[in-house]
């Protein structure tokens, strides 16, 4: 508990949890620190243009949709800032096309004392109307019951892909199923948040599966794409707005620019998020036994 509680942790220098000490730079973006510290000083302030680097969104695109071309030939994808420039992005996007002053956004309760404070900032600036969630722990009644008679038909709902904030949990792609009919039956429009992309336990792949379900069912919806957690990027600032749309001929055509990562400096980058969420584990495991010793009592506590 004390190495819990008194170590101070730098989200600014790329940090990752390890076996050996609490926290250490993230190899992925020391390579990107490298990277830019032996390139020339930029001097070209040209615009890009106004479609952006296609290779680079591309590859963004299928980190969170799979190598499907049809996805891709359905979907678009923008660059934002950071984690919540897509939410505000997308927000202001919807407000415009889906008149959000009748059809509330619903952020869950308790990221409204987390990272959504300055989201909420950002939107209550708009005629944007903002509820709230009330679930605390990840559990299907409730979720399902707040989507079936609590949130108002054609509803913007931001859900977490994966890794659920603030209880760390996923659900199961059987529980994800009936998530999606639930979402069709009441034309709900889903909001991913992919900040926590390859934390949850299968890695990738596991985390995008809700997102490529939605994609198969012809659900539209919109996802925040952001890297600083984890590629330790979090000075960089990057965030992608992307989505799925049914309708090819209405995706807009607005692309910029992305990190590229070459194959072998992915396949380091999968295996450093494996190192993380296995020291992620073992620090809730920790957690709990500790708090266990503490209070054997009280061993039945909802610890979400």
């Amino acid at each position: 508990m004390d190495t819990l509680y008194n170590k101070s942790i730098s989200s600014l220098k790329r940090k990752m949890p390890t076996t050996s000490s609490f926290f250490s730079t993230i190899p992925m973006g020391a390579s990107v620190e490298d990277i830019m510290a032996k390139m020339e000083t930029y001097t070209n302030s040209d615009y890009l243009p106004p479609n952006g680097i296609p290779e680079l969104n591309h590859a963004v695109f299928k980190l969170a949709f799979g190598e499907s071309e049809e996805a891709w030939n359905h979907g678009f994808c923008v660059q934002s800032i950071g984690g919540t420039g897509p939410l505000r992005l997308g927000a202001e996007f919807l407000r415009e096309h889906l008149d959000l002053r009748q059809h509330i956004i619903r952020i869950p309760h308790g990221l409204i004392t987390n990272i959504y404070l300055n989201v909420l900032d950002l939107l209550k600036s708009n005629p944007i109307l903002i509820g709230t969630m009330t679930h605390m722990k990840l559990t299907l009644k409730s979720f399902c019951h707040f989507l079936k008679f609590e949130a108002k038909e054609k509803s913007v709902i931001i859900l977490h892909a994966s890794v659920h904030n603030p209880t760390g949990m996923n659900l199961s792609k059987e529980q994800w199923k009936i998530v999606r009919d639930i979402v069709r039956e009441r034309a709900l429009f889903p909001f991913f948040d992919l900040a926590y992309h390859g934390f949850g336990d299968g890695g990738l792949n596991e985390d995008s599966f809700p997102l490529r379900l939605f994609k198969s069912s012809n659900i539209e919806f919109f996802v925040s794409q952001s890297f600083g957690k984890n590629l330790g990027l979090y000075g960089e600032r990057i965030g992608f707005l992307s989505g799925s749309i049914n309708d090819e001929n209405s995706i807009p055509k607005i692309y910029s620019q992305m990190i590229n990562v070459n194959p072998s400096n992915f396949a380091s980058w999968v295996q450093e998020l494996k190192e993380v969420r296995e020291r992620l584990r073992l620090i809730r495991k920790q957690m709990k036994n500790n708090l266990d010793k503490l209070a054997p009592h009280k061993r039945n506590r909802d610890s979400s």
